[in-house]
């Protein structure tokens, strides 16, 4: 009775030990979920590219003065890389437009951007920027032109279709001169004249 029993013991045991390595060994071959990267949470990475098209409405500052604002056609050009899944760098180049009358008006912005997106699950992001800007009516063989140093900002939504690479973007922004002077026919006239614009639309990108 003795001998039976310490066989069944060790029957038991020796089981117990085959069941643990079995699932040792199981467990060290699946090992555990690997976690996505930010990276691949965020779609974010690589180079992106895009324009957009819109409204704006745009105003001059001069010495003591000031104009009223005017509507017309805006838009960008962008294109840069991705430093981690929260901040882009890029170049961008924004413009105004309009036709009236026989005058011909512009307003041109090229700035180096950051572009910040908040959080890894959505792709909201704000946007600051500086660079030059350009100021310019033409009426005829007449011009009017003001260069200068300006800033931006901004901010926008990247929509994924299609997957993750092709992305349309409503967006919105302020973007102003900072100096200039007027120069009639290349003439210096000793005023400064200072663009800004706002402008708002939906644009389409390209993101790797």
């Amino acid at each position: 009775m003795r001998k039976s029993t310490m066989f069944t013991m060790s029957a038991l045991a020796l089981a117990m030990s085959v069941t643990t390595a079995s699932a040792q060994s199981l467990s060290s071959s699946t090992g555990p979920t690997p976690a996505r990267s930010s990276a691949a949470v965020s779609g974010r990475s690589g180079f992106f590219i895009g324009g957009g098209l819109g409204a704006g409405s745009a105003g001059v500052a001069c010495d003591g003065c000031s104009s009223d604002r005017s509507n017309g056609f805006s838009g960008y050009f962008r294109i840069g890389g991705t430093i981690n899944p929260h901040i882009r760098l890029g170049f961008e180049s924004n413009g105004w437009l309009k036709s009236e009358n026989g005058v011909d008006e512009q307003v041109a912005f090229w700035t180096g951007a950051v572009y910040l997106y908040p959080s890894l699950h959505n792709n909201f992001w704000l946007k600051g920027g500086a660079g030059l800007a350009t100021m310019k009516e033409t009426s005829g063989s007449d011009e009017l032109k003001s260069d200068g140093a300006a800033v931006s900002v901004g901010a926008g939504y990247d929509w994924a279709v299609g997957g993750r690479s092709l992305v349309v973007v409503p967006f919105a922004g302020y973007l102003r001169q900072l100096s200039g002077k007027a120069k009639f026919d290349g003439t210096d006239t000793g005023v400064s004249a200072n663009a800004n614009i706002f402008q708002f639309g939906v644009g389409l990108g390209y993101r790797h």
